[in-house]
């Protein structure tokens, strides 16, 4: 709710305070308890003044998710008559204003990654909070071996975008296979992989795994689908699915997934109440050293790359999963009168010194 024009009372004139200076807010400065009489109208100022940085909106998060009223971005009809000054970053509204998932999720939150951001300082940072959100990455950088290797330790991410990422092979791949199958990306059911450096056989590794929870893979690889163990749909290029933008391509796949399960309105429920955080790693570096001026400056470029999708000239296939069949268990072989004489008993030692031992 807007602040009303005249004179402003105290709470508000303290609200504008705190928010200033937001930056020094912990987590043990927050009630929980005090949403609607403080926090939800410091928030929104921090909302509209552009102040709300990704430490932030994780610290309110952590507090606040389950409200239904918290909101992960500022509307953009929100007008406060110029009460307090509103740090405008254009660029950045039309990228929220394009993609938010305004029906699909009232909590969704867009967020740009700069490339002299480590991304385990992102993970480490991101573990530290806990508020059962799900996120969605889409890379435009050229991340290493090691930082795509390193994004299996986000327990929390439900789609991934690598599109175009010349690091992403065959070895990439066999460390995610291998970091889903110990049980690590418990939640990821979207990966996108078009114009990546990988194989056929690197691809078939996915479409085969028997653990995790990947129902949606797509790429520029073209598979014999009676090649998998498990039961796949396939699409191709040109189809309504794959004209989505990356993450409204996601909720589509989970509407059409979760349909075909007969669970639709589990999903849709848990989606009211659940944030997704879109998170857009680029490669534009921004310095900590800079004035306020040049980090907006900055920014603004690092949000442009956000409006900004390249796409390849390779036809695209989508592959959308019916059924994963589940591993074979191993077989247990009894004892009976016609194998037992094959049963070779383990040899019992008795030792009695070091030389024995080492005689075993």
């Amino acid at each position: 709710m807007a602040p009303k024009i005249g004179t402003k009372s105290l709470r508000l004139l303290c609200s504008m305070e705190i928010a200033r200076n937001c930056e020094s807010l912990r987590l043990a400065h927050i009630d929980k308890e005090c949403w609607n009489n403080l926090w939800k109208q410091i928030w929104e100022i921090i909302l509209y003044n552009n102040m709300d940085s990704p430490y932030l909106f994780k610290l309110f998060a952590t507090q606040f998710s389950q409200c239904t009223d918290f909101p992960c971005h500022t509307k953009l009809s929100i007008d406060f008559q110029h009460q307090y000054r509103r740090l405008v970053n254009q660029e950045r509204d039309v990228v929220l204003h394009r993609h938010l998932l305004i029906g699909a999720s009232p909590k969704h939150r867009i967020e740009t990654i700069c490339g002299n951001f480590h991304l385990a300082s992102f993970i480490n940072v991101h573990q530290s909070f806990s508020y059962g959100g799900l996120v969605s990455i889409k890379v435009r950088s050229q991340l290493s071996r090691e930082s795509l290797i390193l994004l299996s330790n986000l327990t929390s991410i439900t789609h991934l975008d690598v599109s175009g990422c010349r690091n992403v092979d065959d070895s990439v791949i066999n460390s995610w296979c291998i970091a889903i199958n110990v049980g690590k990306l418990p939640h990821l059911n979207c990966l996108v992989l078009n114009d990546c450096p990988i194989t056929k056989s690197g691809f078939m590794k996915l479409l085969n795994l028997t653990r995790g929870d990947i129902f949606y893979l797509e790429s520029h690889i073209q598979i014999d689908l009676k090649e998998s163990l498990n039961e796949w749909n396939s699409s191709y290029q040109n189809t309504a699915l794959l004209s989505l933008c990356s993450l409204d391509k996601w909720y589509h796949v989970n509407l059409l997934y979760y349909t075909a399960q007969k669970t639709l309105n589990f999903y849709l429920t848990r989606m009211k109440s659940t944030i997704v955080e879109d998170y857009r790693i680029v490669e534009d570096k921004i310095s900590p050293y800079s004035d306020i001026d040049k980090i907006n400056t900055q920014l603004t470029s690092a949000w442009l790359h956000n409006l900004q999708r390249k796409l390849g000239n390779n036809p695209v296939y989508s592959y959308l999963l019916s059924q994963r069949v589940p591993p074979q268990p191993n077989k247990v072989i009894k004892v009976t009168k016609e194998n037992k004489l094959s049963v070779v008993p383990k040899r019992k030692v008795k030792i009695t010194s070091l030389n024995s031992f080492f005689e075993i």
